[in-house]
């Protein structure tokens, strides 16, 4: 990162740009799965498969049908950093509306620190 004013703020709608437009859902959550951050594709993903009124705070919560491991499995992550979990299937049934088909996701879990763990969600059907 630069110190000039005017490049800080191109640096940072370049990298805006790139959240917005890289072809995985991305989010960044705390240890108990508050979500940080998301970008658009990870709302686009996860909003077919939240209970109804969800605001998508939490992707554990969200989750919670899908993967009811994932928390856990965070939970018992010892690591100061590192991988927690990669290409951990969630399998996506069909329902109704919002899920006309069924689908398979891929999550990736990346510990950062104590307080960030960044996450990678894609469609892999």
């Amino acid at each position: 990162m630069t110190t000039d004013p005017s490049r800080a703020v191109a640096e940072l709608e370049e990298l805006t740009e790139f959240l917005y437009l890289i072809p995985v859902g991305i989010a960044q959550i705390d240890a108990a799965g508050k979500v940080g951050f998301i970008n658009p594709l990870a709302v686009q993903l996860l909003m077919p498969i939240v209970t109804p009124g969800d605001d998508l705070s939490n992707l554990f919560d969200a989750l919670h049908e899908l993967a009811l491991d994932l928390r856990q499995i965070v939970r018992d992550f010892k690591g100061e950093q590192g991988s927690i979990v990669r290409d951990y299937r969630i399998a996506v049934p069909a329902g109704g509306a919002k899920r006309p088909e069924a689908s398979v996701y891929a999550i990736s879990l990346v510990k950062l620190d104590q307080a960030r763990i960044m996450v990678a969600l894609q469609t892999v059907s």
